[in-house]
C-alpha cells in the first residue's frame, strides 16, 4: 500500500501548464495559486482519472490568467530609447549613402510594381460585387451536348425560356432579357452622338444595384419605345438642364426609330462589367429581330433574380425539363445557371459543362508575380544587411560593452529597417502613381489609388509591418547575436551563423528572379506569337468603322466617294469585324445530316461582293458573289471547316438548308480564325446581301 501512495505522489500536473502559470502570475499571488491547483490537481486524480484531472488543471490555469493575476511588466524600450534609434537609422542612412540607395531603390521599384500589381488584381476581384441583390443573381447559359459527348457552354438562350422561367417557376422573381451591344447614333433636332447601348426590359434596373436618377423604367416592359439614358449622356444632350429637360424628350436612333427618353440613371460604376450609355425596351429590340421569338433559336443573354430561399441547381433543372420539352432530336440541348458576379472571374467551362477558370487565373498569377517581388526585394534587403556585419560588428561589440542589452540592439535593426521600409514605401506610391496612366492605357481600366479609404491606408500599413519583419528580423538577430569578447578581438567571419541560410536566400532570390524572367520572356513569345499569327486574312492597312443604318442604307455613296480619296484601294462592308463573329446558328441541314450534328453551330454573316479581295482571303472552289448576279443572294459561301463538317466531297452546285431557306454552294474558302486563338476555328457560311441601293 505504501508503495502504491508514494508512486501517486509522484502523478504532477503538465508542465508547459505551470510554466505558462509561472510567467504570466505576479510573485505574490504565484505560491498561494500553485499550491491550491496541486492540491485540486492531485484529489482529482484520484476521483477523476488522470487525463480528466489534466484538463481541468489546464482550465483553471488560463481562467487565473486575467489582469488582476499578470505581472506588472516593465517597459523594455523606452520612448526616449525608440526616438533615440531613429536618429541612428537616419544618420546611418546619410553615412552610407551607396548602401542606403541600393536598398531603398530597390524595395521602392519592387514596392510600386507589387503595388500596381495588387491594385489591378483588386480592380477584378471586386468586379460586380457590389449588387444589393448578388447573391440571387443569376447567368442563364446554355449547354449544346456534342456528338463525342462534351459540351459547349453558351451565353445566348432562347428568349422564350427567359419568359417561361418566370411564367411558369415561382422561384423566379424576375428575368433580365439582354440583347447584344450596339453602337448606335442618337440625335435630337440640336445634336448627335455615337454612344454604345444595350436593349433590356425593366427588371434590368429592379435587380442590378443601377440607380435611376430620374424618371421610371416601368415603360422598358412594354408600350410605345422607349429609352434609359446614363446621366453622361443626358448631360451631352441636354447639359446643366438634363434634370428637367431628358425625360419626356424624343431621341431618334440611327435616324429610323424614335424614342422617347422614360428615365436617366447613374452611369455605372468602374467595377461593373456592365458598360453601357442607354438602355432601350427589349420589346423595340424583338420587332427588328422577330426569329428571337422561337424556342430553337438563341440570340438574347439572360440573367434571373431567384427567390431568397431558391435553389439554383433545382431551378436549372427545372429549366432544362422546359427547355427540352420544346426541342425535339435525341441530343437535345441544356441549362446551367452561374451566379452573376462570378461569370466575370469564372467564364471558362470544361467539356463537361463545368466552370474550368477564366480571368480569375491571371488575378491569382498577378497576386502571386506581386508577392514574389516583393519576397526577392525582401530577401536582397536581407543579403545586403548580412553582407556588411562585418562592418558592424565593432559597433555592436561597443555597444554590448557599456551595456547594451540584446533587445535593444534587436529593436535599433528593426527601427532602421522600418525606416528603410516607410521610405520605399513613400518613393514606391510616388512611383506608381507616374506609371499609373500608363497602366490604365494598357488595361483599358480607370484605376486609381483611394487615398481617403481607411482601408488603402490599412493595406500600405500591413504591406509596411510585412516588409519590415520580413527584412529585418533576420538581419536583427544575427548582428545582435555577436559577443563582444570575440568581436573585439577580431573573430567574426566564422561566427556569421547563418551562412548557409544565407546562401540559401541568395539561391532563392536567384531562382524567384529567374522564374519571373523566363515568366516574361514567355509573355513576351506569345504577345509576338499573337502579333505574328497570320489569322487568315490581311490586317495591315485596314481600318474598320462601325457600320450603322445610315452607312448600309447610303453604302454605295459612301463606296464611290472615299474610292475618291488617295491611298484608298478597296472599300466594302460586311460584319462589324471579321475576326469576331458571334452570331450561329443550328438551323443548317444538308445531304446526309447525321443525327448526332443536329447542335453543330455554324457561324454566319453577311458580306459584299468585294470582301474576299478586301481582306485578302483565298477562294479554294468556285467563286464568290457577283454583283451582277442578283440570284447570288440565294447562293452560299462556305468556309473548308463548314464542308468538312458536312461531309460534302464535291461542294459545288449542292444545295443546303440555311435558316429553312434553300441555297445553293458557290464557292469555298480558306479557313481563317473568326474568334479568340483559344478558340479552333467554326464553321462559317456567308450570305451575300446587295448593299448597292
Amino acid at each position: 500500500m505504501e508503495r502504491k501512495k508514494e508512486d501517486k505522489t509522484q502523478i504532477k500536473p503538465p508542465k508547459w501548464a505551470n510554466r505558462f502559470l509561472n510567467w504570466y502570475c505576479a510573485p505574490g499571488l504565484l505560491d498561494e495559486i500553485e499550491g491550491d491547483l496541486f492540491e485540486a490537481f492531485h484529489i482529482r486524480v484520484e476521483k477523476y482519472g488522470l487525463r480528466k484531472a489534466k484538463l481541468l488543471y489546464i482550465k483553471e490555469v488560463l481562467l487565473f490568467a486575467k489582469p488582476s493575476s499578470f505581472k506588472q511588466l516593465k517597459p523594455t524600450i523606452m520612448p526616449s530609447l525608440i526616438k533615440n534609434h531613429f536618429k541612428i537609422a537616419i544618420r546611418n542612412l546619410f553615412r552610407q549613402r551607396g548602401y542606403s540607395a541600393i536598398s531603398i531603390g530597390g524595395l521602392a521599384v519592387a514596392l510600386a510594381v507589387s503595388l500596381l500589381m495588387l491594385l489591378w488584381v483588386q480592380d477584378e476581384w471586386n468586379t460586380d460585387k457590389f449588387h444589393a441583390h448578388g447573391d440571387r443573381l443569376f447567368l442563364l447559359k446554355r449547354t449544346v451536348p456534342q456528338a463525342d459527348g462534351s459540351f459547349l457552354v453558351e451565353d445566348k438562350v432562347p428568349y422564350l425560356l427567359l419568359q417561361a422561367a418566370q411564367k411558369d417557376l415561382p422561384e423566379v422573381e424576375h428575368f433580365i432579357a439582354l440583347g447584344w451591344e450596339e453602337e448606335m447614333t442618337l440625335n435630337t433636332r440640336e445634336k448627335t452622338f455615337r454612344a454604345k447601348g444595350i436593349s433590356s426590359n425593366a427588371a434590368f434596373f429592379e435587380s442590378f444595384s443601377f440607380p435611376i436618377l430620374k424618371g421610371t423604367v416601368e415603360d422598358l416592359a412594354g408600350g410605345p419605345p422607349t429609352i434609359a439614358l446614363s446621366e453622361s449622356l443626358a448631360y451631352k444632350f441636354f447639359g446643366d438642364e438634363w434634370s428637367e429637360k431628358a425625360v419626356g424628350s424624343s431621341i431618334s436612333m440611327n435616324d429610323v426609330d424614335t424614342f422617347a427618353v422614360n428615365a436617366v440613371f447613374q452611369d455605372f460604376p468602374v467595377n461593373s462589367s456592365i458598360q453601357y450609355d442607354f438602355v432601350y425596351s427589349f420589346d423595340s429590340f424583338l420587332e427588328r429581330f422577330e426569329w428571337m421569338m422561337a424556342w430553337e433559336n438563341s440570340g438574347a443573354k439572360g440573367a434571373l433574380l431567384l427567390a431568397e430561399d431558391a435553389n439554383e441547381a433545382e431551378v436549372a433543372q427545372k429549366l432544362e425539363k422546359i427547355f427540352q420539352s420544346h426541342l425535339q432530336g435525341d441530343l437535345k440541348e441544356g441549362c446551367r445557371v452561374q451566379k452573376f458576379e462570378d461569370s466575370y472571374l469564372y467564364g471558362q467551362f470544361d467539356k463537361q459543362a463545368k466552370v474550368a477558370g477564366g480571368r480569375i487565373e491571371y488575378v491569382q498569377m498577378f497576386a502571386l508575380a506581386a508577392l514574389l517581388l516583393l519576397i526577392i526585394s525582401c530577401i536582397n534587403f536581407v543579403n545586403l544587411a548580412t553582407a556588411r556585419a562585418s562592418k558592424r560588428a565593432k559597433e555592436v561589440g561597443v555597444r554590448k560593452t557599456i551595456g547594451a542589452s540584446k533587445k535593444s540592439l534587436i529593436s535599433q535593426f528593426m527601427v532602421e529597417a522600418g525606416v528603410i521600409t516607410i521610405i520605399s514605401i513613400g518613393l514606391a506610391l510616388l512611383l506608381a502613381q507616374l506609371v499609373l496612366p500608363q497602366l490604365q492605357f494598357i488595361s483599358d481600366k480607370m484605376l486609381q489609388f483611394d487615398y481617403f479609404s481607411p482601408l488603402f491606408w490599412a493595406s500600405i500599413g500591413g504591406i509596411l509591418l510585412l516588409t519590415t519583419l520580413l527584412s529585418g528580423t533576420y538581419p536583427a538577430f544575427i548582428l545582435s547575436s555577436f559577443r563582444p569578447t570575440e568581436v573585439l578581438k577580431g573573430k567574426i567571419r566564422h561566427k556569421l551563423g547563418g551562412i548557409g541560410l544565407r546562401k540559401g536566400l541568395v539561391i532563392t532570390q536567384f531562382v524567384l528572379a529567374l522564374l519571373l524572367v523566363v515568366s516574361a520572356f514567355v509573355i513576351k513569345e506569345q504577345v509576338q506569337y499573337i502579333q505574328e499569327k497570320h489569322l487568315g486574312i490581311s490586317k495591315d492597312n485596314l481600318i474598320m468603322i462601325e457600320r450603322g443604318t445610315e452607312i448600309s442604307d447610303n453604302y454605295q455613296v459612301l463606296k464611290d466617294e472615299l474610292l475618291k480619296a488617295p491611298g484608298i484601294e478597296q472599300v466594302t462592308i460586311g460584319p462589324s469585324t471579321p475576326l469576331d463573329i458571334p452570331s450561329s446558328t443550328t438551323g443548317v441541314s444538308w445531304p446526309g445530316k447525321q443525327q448526332e450534328d443536329q447542335n453543330l453551330e455554324f457561324r454566319h454573316f453577311w458580306a459584299a461582293s468585294n470582301f474576299l479581295e478586301t481582306v485578302e482571303v483565298s477562294l479554294v472552289a468556285g467563286r464568290f458573289y457577283r454583283e451582277d448576279a442578283p440570284y447570288d443572294t440565294n447562293s452560299i459561301v462556305l468556309n473548308e471547316k463548314a464542308v468538312a463538317a458536312m461531309g460534302l466531297k464535291d461542294p459545288i452546285g449542292q444545295t443546303v438548308q440555311w435558316w429553312g431557306q434553300q441555297r445553293q454552294i458557290i464557292g469555298v474558302v480558306e479557313d481563317f480564325h473568326i474568334q479568340s486563338l483559344y478558340e479552333n476555328i467554326k464553321p462559317l457560311g456567308r450570305v451575300h446581301f446587295s448593299f448597292s441601293r
